[in-house]
């Protein structure tokens, strides 16, 4: 529902809509540095695993966790490295199919989100493991800030 009030050359808007309060959990660790978060929206689960074992071979990460978000083709990863903001940036922005406003609003803010907290018509599910030689970087314990927010419905 919406209402506009035109007077002159002033309009007040007033709108109502129906939102929700969701939770997520920001990148940044207790020593500055960044957990490494990703989200894919859009992209079959194929090119989400292979996008994710590249940026792994590549940058010798630890274990990385890919979670259907929603139903469709949603999807989150978490890997428990701890790295710079700017390595962060490139790591994430370099991985291929990532959301690009994600991560475009990541650096705008200084630091990643990504919601914990289930949809209305589906709940988290974990998919799969992908192994590392590479020990775990941080707990998350390390995690310093959480997130809580309102978004419309979902």
């Amino acid at each position: 529902m919406d209402f506009r009030l035109h007077w002159r050359n002033l309009t007040i808007y007033c709108g109502l809509t129906w939102s929700r309060t969701q939770y997520g959990v920001h990148s940044t660790l207790s020593d500055g540095q960044h957990l490494l978060l990703w989200d894919f929206d859009g992209v079959p689960f194929g090119h989400v695993v292979a996008a994710l074992r590249g940026q792994q071979r590549t940058y010798n990460l630890p274990q990385i966790t890919i979670l259907q978000s929603s139903a469709g083709e949603h999807y989150h990863a978490y890997c428990f490295a701890r790295r710079s903001f700017l390595d962060a940036v490139g790591v994430i922005g370099g991985t291929p199919s990532v959301d690009p406003n994600y991560w475009k609003l990541g650096i705008y803010r200084g630091y990643w989100t990504l919601r914990i907290s289930p949809r209305a018509d589906s709940t988290f599910r974990a998919l799969l493991t992908l192994p590392s030689q590479v020990a775990d970087e941080c707990t998350p314990d390390d995690v310093i800030n959480g997130a809580v927010y309102w978004t419309r419905r979902l």
